[in-house]
């Protein structure tokens, strides 16, 4: 199977693992490296040349990955704010609908209460029935 980039073998989007993997790996090595040097106790300038450049790795892979994992924070922490700001939207949407409802409903009974001519199924509705009604739909308001 052909590898496609930005791509595992498999075909699978490659995410932030394989980067943070391969700069462990890096570390790792480098790390590697330092110690062989002064386990080996070898002296000299090229000795302590290799020591300096190892561990100057060592400090950018470090800084690498504290990078990467502040990106990572900041995704994340912007994510949570769309799935939030995402949640709240639905909840309004969802509380407009309801006031609309509500408040058509309400519309409805005080125009029959005026006298209006209303389409309604039972249009011989009792005035003290459309108090009634009028006192639900307020009672239904205050408890919002």
């Amino acid at each position: 199977m052909e590898s496609r980039r930005g791509r595992n073998l498999s075909g699978h989007a490659l995410g932030s693992g394989p980067v943070i993997g391969a700069a462990v790996a890096a570390g790792a090595l480098a790390l590697y490296f330092v110690v062989r040097a002064i386990r080996s106790g070898a002296d000299g300038p090229v000795a302590s040349d290799e020591v300096d450049f190892v561990a100057a790795d060592v400090a950018l892979m470090a800084r690498m990955r504290d990078d990467i994992h502040r990106r990572l924070d900041a995704v994340t922490a912007e994510e949570a704010t769309l799935r939030a700001a995402a949640a709240d939207h639905a909840k309004t949407d969802a509380e407009q609908m309801r006031w609309r409802g509500l408040s058509e409903e309400c519309t409805r009974i005080l125009l029959e209460l005026d006298g209006a001519t209303v389409h309604h199924p039972d249009a011989r509705v009792s005035r003290k029935q459309l108090i009634a009604d009028v006192l639900k739909v307020a009672d239904a308001l205050k408890l919002e």
